[in-house]
């Protein structure tokens, strides 16, 4: 990997991943038995990592998805469940308070 040349925005992320990759994966395991073992372990964390493991920074959808350009249709969809789910708790406590009364 390779950062731009004057730009710390790069190294940042960078420094980052590597943080994760630390704290989630290296420091959790005892020791590895050899650097074979090492390399494979990191490969399986880092296809994890952009497969499956969800990104606060790019609204909760794997990397995969936001470079694959499936991150908008994803977000999306949640957004019209959140309003959905708050359009019926509307309509309830509307219910509610119309039988209270």
């Amino acid at each position: 990997m390779r950062t731009a040349v004057r730009h710390p925005e790069t190294n940042r992320k960078f420094e980052v991943f590597h943080k994760t990759i630390k704290y989630e994966n290296v420091y959790r395991k005892e020791t590895y038995q050899s650097f074979y073992e090492a390399r494979d372990d990191i490969e399986k964390f880092i296809e994890h990592y952009n497969s499956e493991r969800l990104h606060q920074g790019i609204e909760f959808v794997t990397p995969d998805q936001k470079y694959n350009g499936k991150a908008d249709e994803i977000i999306d969809e949640r957004k019209k469940k959140h309003q959905s789910a708050i359009d019926i708790r509307k309509r309830l406590n509307k219910k509610r308070k119309s039988t209270a009364a």
